[in-house]
């Protein structure tokens, strides 16, 4: 090394350290944290390239970096590079109006388009059959399991007859395959005739009456109001409600006519209005009672 390459190797050092020692007593560490300016957009991004951004604190050197994102391409008009297809996948491109990078994109496959179903093997009974169909753009073959048609058996002759007490018993032949069983028959319905009263219901009191099957002699008895009656504890029903809202209108209740439920409060109003009205204070409404109330609630609404 020359004497003049070594000077020059001596100056570079010296002016490096006097650098260090000028940036060292310039420096001023915080007592407090750093207080920073607002971020400062040294480079705008763009869709080739990021940009930053510098924040410096006010109080000393320190000073924060950060990255801006690529801004996303702008697309252009689309153009198809290749059609999908029912095996392949399809492309398109297009180029960034402003940078000119090429996009591509690819295109869902299009699904299979089959024919009319074939069957190959025809379903029986106690067999399953099966069945193929060709997409007329591949020739892929989708091939399915038909259900088995089970026996469709006929009664062929009976050979218990059923009553309204007992099952009866008949020998059956499937339509098809000609397969046979003894299969059951249901139970006749009993065949009940007239009621027979035996106590008239009576102000709150149900009455009671019976009816007895004409071929076994079963007797089935219960208690009942006379039909079209409502009362107390009977299950919720729009005719409920249409008592509910006529009694309202007349100023005999002031319950709910939503839920259709005859409760204490419909009894109640039920009786007001048989007592305003010279019927029988029980607080069933008997037909005879809807009857009175729908007179006196039609001359209302005139």
């Amino acid at each position: 090394m020359t004497v003049k390459m070594k000077r020059m190797a001596f100056l570079a050092v010296l002016l490096m350290a006097l650098c260090m020692a000028a940036s060292a007593l310039a420096w001023k560490p915080c007592q407090v944290p750093h207080v920073y300016e607002d971020w400062k957009t040294l480079r705008e991004p763009t869709c080739t390239r990021e940009g930053y951004q510098r924040m410096n604190c006010i109080n000393c050197n320190h000073w924060e970096w950060r990255n801006i994102p690529k801004l996303p391409h702008t697309q252009g008009e689309w153009t198809i590079e290749n059609e999908p297809t029912c095996t392949k996948r399809g492309s398109k491109t297009t180029n960034c109006t402003v940078c000119g990078t090429l996009i591509r994109h690819f295109i869902d496959m299009v699904p299979h388009e089959y024919g009319e179903a074939t069957v190959t093997v025809e379903p029986t009974c106690t067999k399953s059959g099966k069945s193929e169909q060709v997409c007329t753009g591949c020739g892929k073959v989708s091939r399915k399991t038909l259900d088995k048609l089970g026996h469709d058996y006929v009664v062929d002759e009976v050979t218990k007859e059923p009553t309204c007490t007992a099952k009866g018993k008949a020998n059956a032949t499937c339509s098809r395959c000609g397969s046979s069983k003894t299969v059951t028959l249901d139970m006749l319905p009993h065949e009940y005739g007239e009621w027979t009263i035996l106590r008239e219901p009576k102000g709150e009191k149900m009455g009671r009456r019976e009816n007895v099957c004409a071929v076994c002699g079963k007797t089935v008895r219960e208690d009942f109001f006379p039909d079209g009656t409502l009362y107390q504890g009977m299950d919720k029903c729009p005719e409920v409600t249409a008592l509910q809202e006529k009694l309202v209108e007349l100023g005999y209740y002031d319950g709910g006519t939503s839920a259709g439920l005859f409760g204490p409060s419909t009894a109640y109003g039920v009786r007001r209005f048989q007592k305003d009205y010279g019927l029988e204070q029980s607080g069933v409404a008997y037909p005879e009672t809807l009857e009175k109330l729908e007179e006196v609630w039609s001359e209302k609404q005139q």
